[in-house]
């Protein structure tokens, strides 16, 4: 993206929309099965106290690390596969600054209840956004979306998470 931003350009290469597919589908479901083993351990901390370094010992945290990773290489590595068996018509244009699933998807010439499919399905197993994204066809509204989670969400995290210092917090009252 900031490639294209920087030189103006606009084209991308099949190879190189794949590749940015794929890493975009490893890192956003890695977020949120990250995001679930987060929730886990608050609960264990919250609900159980005492028991807390007991249920959480090192080989249970060290699961909870490597399965969402493997999970996240898996589902990425699937929906990629899904898409090169698809095949596409000539002078393809994605109206949006990445290359979406979604997308790329509503793009093929060939059959996509197969992709349509699996993005239901891993939607329904991981609740990612796909759901959303692929009940609706509106281009605009898309890249919206598409901007919002995967670019403000992000670049909003560090500035939530450095509410919770009392020096930034001290900070923001003075500024205000």
């Amino acid at each position: 993206m900031l490639v294209n931003m920087q030189t103006q350009s606009k084209v991308m290469s099949f190879e190189g929309c794949i590749m940015q597919l794929h890493f975009f589908i490893v890192f956003a479901s890695l977020e949120n099965f990250l995001l679930a083993v987060m929730a886990y351990d608050r609960f264990v901390a919250i609900c159980c106290p005492l028991h807390y370094t007991v249920i959480m010992n090192l080989p249970r945290c060290v699961l909870m690390v490597v399965v969402p990773w493997i999970l996240s290489l898996l589902h990425a590595f699937l929906q990629s596969l899904m898409v090169l068996r698809l095949s596409f018509c000539t002078d393809l244009e994605i109206p949006h600054f990445f290359c979406e699933l979604n997308q790329v998807v509503q793009l093929a010439c060939s059959d996509t209840f197969p992709n349509d499919l699996v993005m239901y399905v891993t939607s329904v197993l991981l609740g990612g956004v796909y759901f959303s994204a692929a009940a609706t066809h509106n281009s605009h509204s898309g890249a919206t979306a598409s901007v919002m989670y995967s670019v403000v969400t992000p670049m909003l995290n560090p500035y939530i998470y450095s509410l919770t210092n009392k020096n930034i917090k001290s900070a923001l009252k003075r500024y205000l």
